[in-house]
């Protein structure tokens, strides 16, 4: 039993929505924190606030932030893509019917 062109095309759709979801719940980058006067900084200001000095821990975790892989919006890709493909299929496959 084949699925219909129907169905393929609503798992098209909520593929795709899932993978919308999965990209806004990709949590934002650190916000910096500001080194206290007389303390280390990393370097770097934030231009953001007053052109402050970058305290070195959070610039640690704006950096870790940075390099490491972004699993949500990885997957948020794979169901885009996939719900994208399911849904030219399920198009060819009316289609076909169709013939």
């Amino acid at each position: 039993m084949r699925p219909s062109p129907r169905g393929l095309l609503i798992a098209a759709a909520v593929l795709v929505v899932a993978g919308v979801v999965a990209f806004a719940l990709q949590p934002g980058e650190p916000t910096p924190a500001c080194a206290p006067d007389g303390a280390p900084a990393s370097g770097f200001v934030d231009e953001a606030q007053d052109d402050c000095p970058i305290s070195v821990e959070s610039w640690a975790e704006i950096s870790d932030y940075r390099s490491e892989p972004k699993v949500f919006r990885v997957a948020g890709l794979v169901l885009l893509v996939g719900g994208v493909a399911l849904g030219g299929g399920a198009i060819l496959a009316g289609r076909r019917d169709q013939l």
